[in-house]
């Protein structure tokens, strides 16, 4: 399975995790998926959307308490998309933690601010490839949920309390209710995370194509907050 346009430009062979065509050599970027070869991979994906700013969230997932919990439910990798205004966030973070600090609990960290397609980043958190069934933590962007439900990936929706509208608090608020995600806000991810592992949300019982009639249906039910 190969997956281009990965963050970097890293282009990935699953299994063999073949790694080529890097743009950047950055220490941390290539810690982090030098880890993918020795590991039993298990992946935390964050995204904040293209739009706006979610500071908030990326402070909350980008620190030495979170990298603890994942740890404790033996992740392994933390990716982080911290979209637009993020990079001063994360820039501050690598220079507080190096590559290699014992206080991100062996968690390999890489960031990048937007790239299409995140399908394709969700499937590195996919247990297709044997590797093990991790996690994604998303604003409320509604192309996100349906690419995290295809893949049949857990959910926890976290919504953006500064944009001018309610839109993805109504949104989080009917996932929860239908089960499909976890609700939550940037100040308990942690909690949020410990329910997912103990009461994971419901996931469809294989990957799904857009044009899965059950997909329709969540459309349609997602449609209806609008």
């Amino acid at each position: 399975m190969e997956l281009s346009g990965l963050p970097f430009e890293f282009q990935l062979w699953f299994g063999n995790w073949i790694v080529a065509n890097c743009d950047d050599d950055s220490d941390r970027n290539i810690e982090f998926f030098d880890k993918m070869e020795k590991d039993s991979m298990r992946l935390c994906l964050v995204t904040v959307g293209a739009t706006a700013s979610f500071e908030r969230l990326i402070r909350q997932v980008l620190n030495e308490q979170f990298c603890a919990q994942l740890a404790k439910y033996d992740y392994t990798h933390l990716l982080v998309q911290y979209g637009k205004d993020g990079e001063d966030v994360w820039n501050e973070f690598q220079k507080k933690f190096p590559r290699g600090c014992e206080r991100l609990h062996g968690i390999a960290v890489a960031g990048f601010d937007f790239r299409p397609n995140l399908w394709q980043y969700m499937r590195l958190a996919t247990n297709d490839q044997n590797q093990k069934l991790g996690i994604v933590i998303s604003h409320a962007g509604t192309g996100t949920i349906l690419d995290a439900l295809r893949l049949a990936l857990p959910l926890i929706i976290v919504p953006n309390p500064d944009l001018a509208d309610n839109h993805q608090e109504d949104l989080a608020f009917e996932m929860e209710q239908m089960k499909y995600a976890i609700s939550a806000n940037s100040e308990n991810v942690i909690r949020a995370l410990d329910i997912a592992e103990a009461h994971p949300p419901k996931r469809l019982s294989r990957p799904h194509g857009p044009d899965d009639a059950l997909i329709g249906l969540v459309t349609d039910q997602l449609q209806d907050v609008d």
